[in-house]
C-alpha cells in the first residue's frame, strides 16, 4: 500500500532570536520488508544558513538547519510518498 503524507508545522516566536540551530527528525526510516520511502521533500523557510541532511546512529534520516541571523517563525513542510510492504515480501 503507498502512502502519501503531507505535514506543515509553523512555529511563531513572541521575540525574535539571536540566531538558531534545530535538528528535524521526520522522515521515516527504511525498513527491509516492511516500508521504504519512495520521496521525500522538507521545506525550510526561512531558508536556513546552513543545512545538513544524514543519517543517525540508528539509520534515521536527521536534518540540522542553522541560522547566522535573527529569525521570529519557523516553517516546515514536509511531503512525501512511503510504500508499506506486505508481510513476507
Amino acid at each position: 500500500m503507498i502512502y502519501d503524507i503531507n505535514l506543515a508545522i509553523d512555529y511563531d516566536y513572541k521575540a525574535a532570536s539571536d540566531r538558531a540551530r534545530t535538528l528535524v527528525r521526520l522522515l521515516p526510516s527504511d525498513r527491509a520488508g516492511e516500508q521504504r520511502m519512495l520521496r521525500s521533500a522538507l521545506k525550510i523557510s526561512p531558508r536556513p544558513d546552513e543545512r545538513r541532511e544524514e543519517r543517525d546512529f540508528f539509520g534515521n534520516w536527521t536534518t540540522t538547519a542553522v541560522w547566522h541571523g535573527p529569525i521570529d517563525a519557523l516553517h516546515l513542510t514536509l511531503n512525501l510518498r512511503v510504500e508499506r510492504l506486505a508481510p513476507g515480501r
